[in-house]
């Protein structure tokens, strides 16, 4: 016979090579005893089984390791190093109600037991069980005063209770004892910051920057109490630069830094800097295209800068994603009172210009587009057709009146308009990308890709828009 301590060295050695299969050994080999065998033997045994699990749940293979803690548990069912072991693995594959059945079963036999009585109380903390996971972790201290990780949890479900002057309390404890823990000192700044407390908020992030000066989320916290700062001492100027300093130090080290480069464009648009803004509003964008948050951000600055159909296509796309959004309903219903407003107060202009020439096109013309714009398509056409009466050839009201036509689904007598226009001008690039809209709509997809690959030849400056059309056009074929 092997003797034991060896037995233990080969299985170590055996569960070391990453190439292990658990499947690949016999289980006779494995040392696990027969009913016949000596008692001896199958204590020797069991701790070679443990072993493996051990093993295995250090490798992160927790189900594997379940498997082998049940195997020591079938030879001897109260091996109570077990009933924690496989606990703690169900609770690392985040089977927590089960989990704590395990470390019931370890503490109705060893009430004493600090780890089954900390991981138990973690488990209903990640249940967002707070008040009860607080009630495990003070029996723990009630043992152990100085098990610094319940300091540090006990204050984490006290401040997702809001409980934020106690949570800090406990940060404190576990910060007097090791002053350079991370995670303490995070949570004391989050508290102060809920608190309203942002200048000792950010005295606090600097004591966690001065250990690790890499530490991206405080750069960012950092930077939003600037930020917030600002915004709680008016009479203050010059915060927000100060700010986007600190979201540039952590773009500089993550790029993609969604919360930085929001903070940023926010920052920039209180300074009243909008297209610069709309920049890092489309850099989070390119990332995560569901931002609603810089959707309508986005569509702000734009409304801002007096763009307003375009900051309306931004509310769009945000109430496409929340519909509930009351600023952007709020906002786009002022853009659309506001436009109509201007399109009603510049049709009775070119009214007043059509009094006195009554054949001058351009009116005609401008007049159809506002009546396009406030959607009423056949009132636009009637002015297109007076100004195509004074001239067939003005290619523009072609090209609108198909436009309308398009937009009233009548897909046909659109593409009549923009070939006349064509016939007229054959580099016309509106129409050709017209359409292709129309013929795409009619589902004559090679004729579509002809339109767009005409436009492509008349404007390369879009190669990869027009390239990426026709790709999804030639899918559909």
């Amino acid at each position: 016979m092997i003797p034991r301590n060896q037995d233990v060295i080969q299985a170590s050695q055996k569960l070391q090579n990453p190439n292990f299969q658990i499947n690949q050994l016999e289980i006779q080999n494995l040392g696990i005893p027969k009913p016949q065998q000596t008692l001896s033997r199958a204590k020797q045994s069991i701790e070679i089984v443990d072993l493996y699990g051990v093993s295995l749940q250090k490798m992160g293979q927790y189900e594997k390791a379940i498997e082998w803690y049940d195997k020591a548990l079938a030879i001897n069912p109260q091996f109570l190093a077990c009933f924690h072991k496989k606990g703690t693995c169900l609770q690392k594959m985040g089977h927590y109600e089960q989990a704590i059945e395990w470390y019931d079963k370890k503490l109705a036999i060893n009430p004493q037991s600090v780890y089954s009585l900390h991981l138990k109380g973690f488990c209903l903390q990640k249940m967002g069980r707070y008040e009860q996971a607080i009630e495990w972790y003070d029996k723990v201290l009630a043992i152990n005063p100085q098990f610094l990780t319940c300091f540090h949890k006990k204050g984490t479900c006290l401040q997702k209770m809001g409980q934020y002057e106690q949570a800090i309390e406990w940060y404190d404890k576990k910060l007097v004892i090791n002053p350079s823990s991370l995670l303490s000192l995070h949570g004391k700044c989050e508290c102060l910051q809920k608190m309203g407390q942002y200048e000792q908020a950010i005295e606090w992030y600097d004591k966690a920057l001065a250990i690790n000066p890499q530490i991206l989320a405080c750069f960012h916290k950092k930077g939003i109490f600037k930020q917030q700062f600002q915004g709680t001492r008016l009479q203050q100027m010059g915060q927000y630069e100060q700010a986007i300093e600190w979201y540039d130090k952590e773009l500089a080290i993550n790029p993609q830094s969604v919360h930085s480069l929001q903070g940023k464009g926010v920052c920039l648009q209180k300074m009243g800097q909008y297209d610069k803004a709309i920049e890092q509003y489309d850099k989070e964008l390119a990332i995560n295209q569901q931002s609603v948050n810089s959707l309508h951000l986005k569509g702000f600055c734009l409304q801002k800068m007096g763009q307003y159909e375009q900051a309306i296509e931004w509310y769009d796309k945000e109430l496409a994603i929340n519909q509930q959004s009351v600023p952007s309903l709020h906002f786009k219903g002022i853009l659309i009172s506001n436009i109509q407003r201007f399109l009603l107060t510049a049709i009775e202009w070119y009214d007043k210009a059509l009094a006195i020439n009554p054949q001058f096109i351009a009116s005609f013309h401008k007049k159809g587009t506002c009546l396009q714009q406030i959607g009423q398509f056949v009132q636009a056409i009637e002015q297109y057709d007076k100004a195509l009466a004074i001239n067939p050839q003005y290619i523009h009201s072609l090209n609108i009146k198909g436009t309308c036509l398009q937009l009233m689904g009548q897909y046909e007598q659109a593409i009549k308009q923009y070939d006349k226009a064509l016939l007229i001008d054959p580099q016309f690039l509106d129409c050709f990308l017209n359409k292709g809209t129309c013929l795409n709509e009619m589902c004559q997809y090679n004729q579509a890709i002809k339109c767009y690959h005409k436009a492509f030849i008349i404007d390369p400056q879009f190669e990869q828009y027009y390239k990426g059309i026709i790709y999804q056009l030639f899918e559909k074929l």
